[in-house]
């Protein structure tokens, strides 16, 4: 638990050093990236609740696209 509060203290830092303009883009990229997340887990309900083709193309689609957002992320912060 020590481990994760101090990275989100480490990441709280990251942000302030930012100047405004950083601080908009930062937020803006990780709106993008909840937007996706939340839209990954719609559709694993989707397949899991109705519609099971819905694991054929969507959950990969948004998977992959989870794996990039977060990657990219993480080069960003320095994580």
């Amino acid at each position: 638990m020590d481990k994760i509060w101090g990275g989100i203290i480490l990441l709280r830092g990251r942000y302030d050093a930012m100047t405004p303009g950083e601080q908009t883009s930062a937020m803006f990229q990780a709106g993008i990236d909840l937007m996706i997340l939340v839209f990954f887990f719609a559709a694993v309900y989707t397949g899991v609740t109705r519609d099971i083709n819905a694991f054929y193309f969507w959950v990969p689609v948004f998977a992959f696209a989870l794996w990039v957002r977060f990657k990219q992320a993480r080069q960003r912060w320095n994580l």
